[in-house]
């Protein structure tokens, strides 16, 4: 199959698809309790929001519920890829830092974010055991 993998797409890039999209983004962004309506802004610098510059990296993104700042909810992104050598392995890629992405969530809730999400997105190139026949979310290459 000539398609770009899903699981080849840099986690940032990920991100932005899943923002790009209304469906993914109800569904998968944003935690799924927030009430509408939502902003966001994506990969929120400390020096942005007025933090100390060590403070943090970044926020992978910032939703603001109701347009009520004080209480901004930060999410952090994990995205562990599972490749034909997973199978192998049994280690998917990059599951070691995900106790990372709680010590990032740790430190933005020690800064006084109201909510810290984290959320894993788990992608799979499962192309050479399906023959390509089976495919859920596709790059927007495809």
């Amino acid at each position: 199959m000539n398609a770009k993998s899903v699981a080849e797409v840099p986690e940032n890039d990920l991100v932005d698809l899943l923002y790009g999209d209304l469906r993914l983004f109800g569904n998968i962004a944003i935690p799924p309790f927030l009430e509408w309506p939502v902003d966001y802004r994506l990969r929120v610098t400390p020096g942005r929001l007025g933090i100390d510059k060590s403070s943090f990296g970044d926020v992978d993104s910032l939703v603001i519920s109701c347009g009520d700042a004080g209480n901004a909810c930060a999410v952090e992104f994990k995205r562990v890829k599972v490749t034909p050598g997973t199978f192998i392995t049994g280690r998917p890629n990059k599951l070691p830092e995900l106790s990372k992405a709680v010590d990032q969530a740790n430190v933005l809730a020690a800064v006084g974010f109201s909510m810290v999400w984290i959320t894993v997105l788990v992608v799979a190139d499962l192309r050479e055991f399906t023959g390509g026949q089976f495919r859920t979310v596709s790059t927007p290459d495809d």
